[in-house]
């Protein structure tokens, strides 16, 4: 009952906030909503693993009983096409009411076997057992979908009060992520069982489709074992439950951006929360984009399914039209102009009644309604790249912005002075706050600069952010750099480079060409940065639209881990 009266504090209090304001006598207490929505998770995550439970144990008891009615299916299958071949070889030997005689005899013993094999197998139970799973899996999805929009609610109220701190604001961005992760687990999920529903149904579909085109009989019975309106069923509800999961997790991803935006407004930024909300923007970019790409391939595959089709279509009236025309002119000095006119009526309506089957057979309205279904998701999903790729953006250019707060004033001013000499010269430079690299300092003294169209860096400011050893021999002119194992070796002017690597499973020595050799600029030594970070072991990328290169830690699945490009130096947004 307490519960229940803070919740419905929540749902009043979100219900009132639409309509006029609230008055500080009847509107809950920061206090009281703050517990609900503490009790709202509670319960969410208490109804969410119920829920999940629930899924598994149906999915299993499913299993079962699908794994021992295919058993059962297979057995009947065999015993009938034992029962066809056995009449086929006696069909000389015996009369016509033998053979009857005979067919009964078999199929009795057959119904016999399975009554037989289908105690044996507990398909009663397993059915029944898998029945109840769901029932009991509807009853929790029920109540988790229930629980999840009260969590949701109770945190709108929460975060519709004015007088919020930076705690609470916090508390708020942690419940937020929590529904939005939980959320896009269960989109992802609900679309994976979508796609395998659909890919069911399609291959059913295509079979029954190719023995009705080769005029095969039995097609009733043969729908029949291929379940195609069980599929078909099954496919529908997988694409409204997905469907219902898609809305709520963007719903839930508006919201959890909603309360980053209200933290960062009260929140001095700082490098490690300005990286974060740049991981968090870009990990958001990477699934819209991920999501757009496979709707654009859902898209092309829709409208080329509906073309192929409509071209079919098309061809085929053309055809048939071109014949009528044949006919008619062949037929011209036989027939009166009252024949050749009756002839013709005949011919069209015969061609538009073959049309409208040619239409139905192709499936034109499906497909043509599939296609602009598509092209809508399509066009949502775009919408929703672009937003992502702005939040990104916007990420990025806070974490520039930040650069200069590690710098004092007095390197600021070295900064600017080695910059506009760099300048004066002829050099093109790039600014210090183009090079990020999320988790460390980069404290440059010379900026980066643009030469031959390649990027380069000071190694120096570089390697001393990763923590590499870097010695330069002025009688050698030679420079070298080593970490984790790795070791450079580079003369200036040249642009042969030794890489010396003390790993497994790497050759000892390798020498590699580059297309910009290191170079000599303002007293310092400079080396093409696409070069540099991928024979570290790092990844390098370029953002064209605010011209910046970043450099991250590579994922530990990546294969090409510490391995230079074929062109080091050169690359995507790293030529210009």
């Amino acid at each position: 009952m307490k519960r229940f009266k803070l919740l419905s504090l929540v749902l009043a209090f979100t219900l009132i906030l639409g309509a006029f304001p609230v008055s500080a006598a009847t509107a809950p207490t920061k206090a009281e909503l703050e517990k609900a929505l503490d009790e709202a998770e509670e319960d969410y995550e208490d109804a969410r693993e119920e829920y999940l439970d629930a899924k598994e144990d149906h999915e299993k008891a499913k299993a079962a009983y699908e794994a021992a009615l295919k058993k059962y299916e297979d057995f009947k299958k065999a015993g009938e096409e034992d029962i066809a071949e056995e009449l086929e070889d006696k069909e000389d030997d015996l009369t016509v009411a033998q053979l009857k005689a005979l067919k009964v005899k078999l199929e009795k013993e057959l119904e016999e076997d399975l009554e037989d094999l289908w105690a044996d197998l507990k398909l009663t139970s397993l059915k029944k057992t898998m029945d109840d799973a769901k029932k009991v899996h509807d009853a929790k999805l029920k109540t988790y979908r229930e629980e999840r929009e009260d969590y949701q609610d109770a945190l709108r109220a929460f975060r519709a009060l004015t007088n919020l701190t930076q705690a609470n604001l916090e508390k708020a961005l942690a419940h937020a992520k929590t529904i939005r992760d939980d959320a896009r687990a269960d989109q992802l999920e609900a679309k994976e069982a979508y796609e395998d529903a659909k890919a069911a149904y399609d291959a059913a579909l295509k079979k029954y489709e190719d023995a009705k085109k080769a005029g095969e009989e039995d097609l009733d019975e043969l729908k029949v074992e291929l379940k195609l309106d069980s599929l078909k069923k099954a496919r529908d509800d997988a694409k409204t439950f997905y469907d219902a999961e898609l809305e709520f997790y963007e719903e839930a991803n508006k919201d959890y951006q909603a309360a980053l935006k209200a933290l960062g407004a009260v929140t001095e930024p700082t490098q490690t929360t300005l990286e974060k909300a740049l991981e968090e923007a870009k990990k958001a970019y990477e699934d819209a984009l991920a999501d757009y790409k496979e709707a654009l391939a859902d898209y092309e595959d829709a409208k080329d399914a509906y073309e192929e089709a409509l071209e079919e279509y098309e061809d085929f009236k053309e055809q048939a039209e071109e014949d009528i025309e044949d006919e008619l002119e062949e037929k011209e000095d036989d027939l009166t102009s009252a024949q050749l006119k009756a002839l013709k009526e005949k011919l069209e309506k015969e061609l538009a009644e073959d049309l409208e089957d040619l239409w139905a057979d192709l499936k034109l309205d499906s497909l043509k309604k599939a296609y602009e279904d598509a092209k809508k998701v399509l066009d949502a999903e775009k919408e929703d790249l672009e937003e992502a790729r702005e939040d990104y953006l916007e990420a990025l250019q806070a974490l520039r912005g930040d650069v200069w707060n590690r710098y004092d004033k007095e390197e600021q001013k070295a900064l600017r002075m080695r910059w506009h000499k760099f300048y004066q010269h002829g050099v093109k430079v790039l600014p210090f706050e183009s090079v990020l690299a999320p988790g460390r300092t980069i404290k440059f003294d010379t900026p980066p600069v643009i030469k031959d169209g390649r990027v380069l860096i000071p190694v120096r400011a570089l390697s001393a952010a990763y923590g590499a050893l870097v010695e330069y021999d002025p009688a050698k002119h030679t420079v070298t750099i080593t970490l984790d194992g790795t070791t450079i070796t580079m003369k200036i002017g040249d642009d042969k480079v030794t890489i010396k690597r003390d790993l497994p499973g790497t050759s000892n020595d390798e020498t590699i060409t580059l297309d910009v050799s290191s170079q000599l600029i303002g007293n310092r030594t400079y080396v093409p940065i696409r070069f540099f970070g991928e024979t570290m072991g790092l990844k390098v990328s370029w953002e064209e639209r605010t011209q910046t290169v970043l450099l991250q830690d590579r994922d530990d699945d990546d294969d090409d881990r510490g391995k230079p490009s074929t062109h080091p130096g050169k690359g995507k947004g790293l030529t210009k």
